[in-house]
């Protein structure tokens, strides 16, 4: 009788001893299932795709404007935000040598319903061109083209850049030879795509403004 207590004993204690190690390898597959599901969830977002080259005069405002908002918010984000409301649009304003604005040629204005002063001046050609921004008549920072992009890039901005550029609506000149800024949109507006912002479509650089200007 000794040895057959001692049998069941030893068989019971086999037993809580297989459970246990089913339930700690059970615990294990779950804990592994967990660390996996959570991989998957914590997956990084593919970056934007948007481009420094062959860029319309559309989307350069709209770069520049979501850009700033992001960077600088205050107004810049406040125009970006009216942008939802109403068009964007940009005048060119002639600086008369004004020297509180950095860069060349006329001084962009971007409003949306209400105007905020949030302007730009540019400086340079192709990707590597300045965009000098201002907010107020305060000047804040500098950034190239391609800066900007890959700013916007990681963001991954490219679904509101496409959205805001249909919203772009290009305004007059408010300079006193308003006649030839007309004459240069309309004519200009027949090439609608550019690479270097302000330097094509409806917006034209400092030096095809003099050309104009001297034969007149």
């Amino acid at each position: 009788m000794k040895k057959l207590s001692v049998l069941l004993m030893a068989t019971a204690a086999l037993g809580l001893t297989a459970c246990s190690a089913n339930k700690s390898t059970s615990q294990a597959k779950d804990t592994s299932s967990k660390n996996k599901s959570a991989l998957i969830v914590h997956k990084h977002k593919a970056r934007g795709a948007l481009s420094a080259n062959n860029i319309s005069p559309q989307e350069n405002v709209a770069l520049i404007t979501v850009y700033a908002a992001n960077k600088y918010r205050g107004a810049w984000q406040n125009t970006l935000k009216n942008a939802e409301q109403d068009a964007l649009n940009v005048s060119l304003i002639q600086r008369d040598d004004d020297v509180n604005y950095r860069g060349q040629g006329y001084i962009y204005e971007v409003s949306a319903g209400k105007n905020l002063q949030t302007r730009y001046t540019l400086q340079g050609d192709g990707s590597s061109q300045k965009i000098f921004l201002y907010q107020g008549g305060h000047y804040l920072d500098a950034a190239t083209v391609e800066e900007i992009v890959q700013f916007l890039n990681k963001l991954n901005s490219d679904s509101e850049i496409s959205r805001l550029q249909k919203k772009v609506t290009m305004g007059g000149s408010s300079s006193s030879n308003a006649s030839a800024a007309d004459k240069s949109k309309a004519d200009d507006a027949k090439t609608n795509k550019s690479d270097i912002p302000g330097d094509a479509g409806i917006f034209y650089n400092s030096c095809k403004l003099s050309r104009r200007l001297v034969q007149r």
